[in-house]
């Protein structure tokens, strides 16, 4: 059985992705910030995959991706990022060119989240990160973090 982090303060988007994952037999762990899914996270327990907002409540998602990387259970977890940022096409494209897949959840869909679990499990022998959108002041950041 596979088994899923979603880390999202937002009760209705941890709630949302926990209805599509179950019915397909996912087992889904829920935390509500950063400094509980680092509290879940120090339990060992191995995920397949972890939903991540990184506008969080006392530890910021980009924090626990941090510890998360560092954590030998689940250094290699692949990771969809949840945050609002529009990015140009050329920024898209160089993300994609290495390994970074978006979903928006401006315009999260039900299909697009899970299209987005199929492509994690379709490629589980590569490392990777997604993305799902939520905040324009991180575009920056984000773009920083991983064009370099």
């Amino acid at each position: 059985m596979k088994h899923v982090l979603v880390i999202d303060d937002n009760l209705m988007m941890r709630r949302l992705i926990t209805s599509i994952l179950q019915p397909s037999g996912i087992l889904v762990t829920a935390a509500g910030d950063g400094e509980e899914a680092v509290n879940v996270l120090q339990r060992g327990q191995k995920f397949d995959a972890i939903f991540l907002d990184l506008i969080l409540p006392s530890i910021s998602g980009w924090d626990v991706l941090k510890i998360l990387r560092a954590d030998t259970v689940n250094a290699d977890t692949h990771v969809v990022l949840m945050t609002g940022v529009s990015f140009s096409i050329e920024d898209k494209e160089r993300l994609r060119s290495k390994g970074v897949t978006f979903l928006e959840k401006g315009t999260f869909t039900v299909d697009g989240c899970r299209q987005v679990f199929n492509e994690i499990f379709a490629e589980s022998a590569k490392d990777g990160l997604c993305f799902a959108d939520h905040s324009q002041d991180m575009q920056a950041t984000m773009s920083e973090r991983f064009l370099g």
